[in-house]
């Protein structure tokens, strides 16, 4: 939906108005027909407006972010830097409030998995790291551990590699619960 262009919806738009046009002409309804031909101009003048200009390459989720703009999150957390059996790492622990994620539950009902990294990538993105590419599976899903539970890994991540933990967060004044993002750390890799 929100890749559709402006000027997709403008010729569409222009489609129903000529439609509207040709019905009040076949029904002889001339108190519309200057209603019907204002508003069929003013989508064709649009749509030639639009195929000779820049602006026709806009989706609708770009107009939406021009328009509304996303509020821009400010998260709490503090860096740690060190080094675990000679490999350096820098994590990053988040306070509350956690920044969101949106994870989707397997069919067995066991595991919860990270299809859609885009919540993931505006952490990254605040954090001025690179973004991920792809979703991943909960490590425990594939490890069979119970301590990879709510981890998350990216071994082919360009710094290093990347895991995320997560956790259930509660917003105390809605009473809504997610799961949410409480460690980032990226390993360097030797």
């Amino acid at each position: 939906m929100y890749s559709i262009t402006l000027t997709a919806i403008v010729s569409i738009l222009l489609l129903l108005s000529s439609i509207w046009l040709l019905v009040i002409l076949l029904r002889r309804q001339n108190e519309y027909i200057f209603r019907a031909l204002l508003v069929f101009l003013f989508f064709l003048s649009a749509l030639i407006y639009l195929q000779q200009s820049e602006s026709s390459k806009l989706t609708l989720y770009e107009i939406k972010n021009k328009i509304l703009p996303e509020r821009t999150q400010i998260y709490n957390y503090h860096v740690e830097k060190g080094d675990i059996s000679q490999r350096e790492f820098t994590r990053y622990v988040f306070d509350d409030p956690k920044p969101e994620l949106k994870l989707t539950r397997d069919d067995s009902g066991q595991y919860f998995h990270m299809e859609k990294v885009s919540f993931l990538n505006k952490v990254l993105r605040h954090l001025n790291l690179p973004k991920v590419s792809s979703g991943v599976q909960e490590l425990s899903s594939i490890t069979g551990s119970k301590y990879d539970m709510h981890r998350y890994r990216w071994d082919n991540y360009q710094p290093g590699i990347l895991t995320v933990d997560s956790t259930l967060c509660r917003y105390k004044a809605t009473l809504k619960t997610y799961h949410c993002v409480s460690v980032i750390t990226i390993t360097k890799r030797y």
